[in-house]
């Protein structure tokens, strides 16, 4: 992705991916149930947003193919 950094780029999307939804448990169990931030967006899923859509341009032949798959798979077995 053009918003990731050239010395990031070698990372895997799926690490970023996994750290994202680290980052989220931590926000979830530690963040969201102060009642000051109760109603206040979060800003982490902005700073994810690039590895987000780098991982899904990845995936999004591998899901195709996996769907293709399981449909053949369901007509074959009925």
């Amino acid at each position: 992705h053009a918003r990731v950094p050239g010395n990031r780029r070698g990372v895997k999307s799926a690490d970023y991916i996994n750290l994202y939804f680290k980052v989220k448990k931590i926000y979830n169990t530690s963040v969201k149930i102060i009642p000051e931030a109760k109603n206040i967006v979060p800003e982490y899923p902005k700073w994810f947003e690039p590895f987000v859509m780098q991982w899904l341009n990845e995936y999004d032949d591998m899901s195709m193919e996996y769907l293709h798959n399981a449909l053949e798979k369901d007509r074959q077995t009925g």
